[in-house]
């Protein structure tokens, strides 16, 4: 089946992309040409999971308790995407 890219020019940021329902989330998003940012407290999951994904895809480093990493990525997203 081939996507229908009906969410070209979205940008989506998706929080626990290193592994399990975020990773899928991530992968199916970027399917239907939106630009991910996946982010996970675990830089190196979260790495790969982008790697795999290909472009339209950025990873992040994130702990979501954090405002301060909140900031950080809104920024870079704002910035790159």
């Amino acid at each position: 089946m081939t996507a229908c890219r009906r969410l070209e020019d979205r940008v989506y940021i998706v929080t626990g992309a290193g592994s399990g329902i975020g990773a899928a989330t991530a992968a199916r998003l970027a399917e239907e040409g939106a630009v991910v940012a996946a982010t996970d407290i675990d830089e190196d999951a979260v790495a790969a999971v982008a790697a795999e994904i290909g472009a339209g895809a950025l990873a992040l480093g994130h702990d979501v308790a954090g405002r301060d990493s909140w900031t950080a990525v809104v920024e870079r997203v704002v910035d790159d995407c």
